[in-house]
């Protein structure tokens, strides 16, 4: 399976039609409809920080906006999460690195600004 895996900052920026997601990133969003997933973790991400204050609320829940673009819903798996535990480093973001396991689970490239994920042995797309 190839595809490419939104990091989450990447599904606000692409939702809020924000210029901080790069043209390269918004080029294989817009260029390759059916091969973007969104992962459950980010899912939680969102809804959590967003609910906890850590970062301003959403307009709607995240899951709605993934069926709104159109995106794929990635499940995390017993498979994907051990993987994730076992990566080794510094990269402590635990969405980070279910993220990466995903996408070396999956062969899909990451669309992210964050370039630690390359550590994990992740594609990088940006």
């Amino acid at each position: 399976m190839t595809g490419f895996l939104l990091d989450t900052h990447a599904l606000v920026w692409w939702s809020l039609s924000s210029a901080r997601l790069s043209k390269s990133a918004s080029d294989a969003i817009r260029a390759n409809p059916g091969s973007v997933w969104v992962s459950a973790a980010s899912i939680y991400e969102l809804d959590y920080k967003s609910r906890i204050g850590r970062i301003p609320p959403l307009p709607v829940p995240a899951l709605d906006i993934v069926t709104a673009e159109g995106f794929l819903l990635l499940s995390v798996d017993a498979r994907t999460a051990a993987r994730a535990a076992a990566f080794a480093g510094a990269h402590a973001d635990p969405f980070d690195r279910l993220i990466a396991a995903q996408a070396l689970q999956h062969d899909f490239s990451v669309i992210t600004i964050d370039r630690a994920i390359e550590n994990f042995g992740a594609r990088v797309l940006w």
